[in-house]
């Protein structure tokens, strides 16, 4: 982590917290009326933003073409 920029840091210590601005977190929050997803109506957690959204296919394909099973693991990427 020394090599990256403070905000890519901050960033993956926001998803590794869960205390990022997804809904799930917003909801808990009373910053959002649902904790759902804007593209598909599923609970909007970290799992589901990295890993499932259909809004982010394309991304998701290219994190499984370099990364093989392990793109689906949300520990491992983060």
């Amino acid at each position: 982590t020394c090599c990256l920029p403070k905000c890519h840091i901050s960033l993956i210590i926001w998803l590794h917290t869960t205390q990022i601005a997804l809904n799930k977190h917003l909801h808990c929050i009373k910053k959002s009326d649902l904790p759902l997803c804007p593209f598909c109506d599923k609970i909007e957690t970290v799992e589901h933003y990295l890993t499932s959204c259909p809004q982010y296919t394309h991304e998701c394909h290219v994190l499984s073409i370099a990364l093989g099973r392990r793109a689906g693991s949300v520990p491992f990427l983060l």
